[in-house]
């Protein structure tokens, strides 16, 4: 028996002389939280440790294995003082679109990839005057349950799986319709980039 549960002089009532079960019944309860300023609780958890279990993004969401990788570190005293990267620009996304929208007509005209459609397919126009407001907030009309970017998380927006490659160069599961833009997927680079606007806050 551990050590502590010779200590008895706090009980109520004596220790039982086989294995127990103890219930507890909570009334009116709360949970009452101030934050605490590191310093104050580092020197009770010296050695605070993390375990993290890491797979890249954009495989898990195309449904590829991926590799992993397991990383075990303990804490230092400070933040790490590295700023977090700054997000793409919506210019170079705007960029991608240009570049690999154009050609068939669908959603920019096929002769001038800065010129707007009157009606383009399935209502999203990539031209660049109209490209943010047909994308930001909007749903999408092939999952109502996502919008077409979601600001701030690229695994919810529609627009980042609608072009995210499956292993065969398809349409990752859980997309409608074919994988975009037709023809040679996306290189990762690109990907990131859109990805990187998206988590970013989708900025303008």
């Amino acid at each position: 028996m551990h050590p502590l549960l010779h200590q008895t002089a706090h009980r109520t009532a004596p220790m039982p002389s086989r294995p127990w079960i103890m219930l507890q019944n909570w009334h009116d309860l709360l949970f009452a939280h101030w934050p605490l300023s590191p310093s104050h609780i580092r020197p009770l958890v010296p050695k605070l440790g993390y375990s993290l279990h890491l797979r890249p993004a954009l495989g898990s969401l195309a449904g590829c294995p991926g590799s992993s990788e397991d990383i075990e570190f303990i804490s230092g005293e400070g933040g790490a003082g590295v700023p977090p990267p700054e997000p793409a620009p919506f210019a170079s996304v705007q960029g991608i679109f240009g570049a690999r929208c154009g050609g068939a007509g669908c959603h920019l005209a096929a002769d001038d990839a800065s010129s707007c459609l009157p009606a383009p397919a399935a209502g999203l126009s990539l031209c660049a005057s109209e490209a943010w407001d047909s994308l930001v907030s909007v749903p999408s009309r092939q999952d109502s349950s996502l919008r077409r970017v979601e600001p701030g998380d690229s695994a919810r927006s529609y627009l980042l799986r609608k072009v995210l490659p499956s292993p065969t160069g398809g349409p990752i599961t859980g997309v409608a319709g074919q994988r975009e833009p037709p023809g040679d997927p996306l290189p990762e680079d690109q990907l990131r980039i859109i990805a990187s606007w998206i988590d970013g806050g989708a900025v303008r």
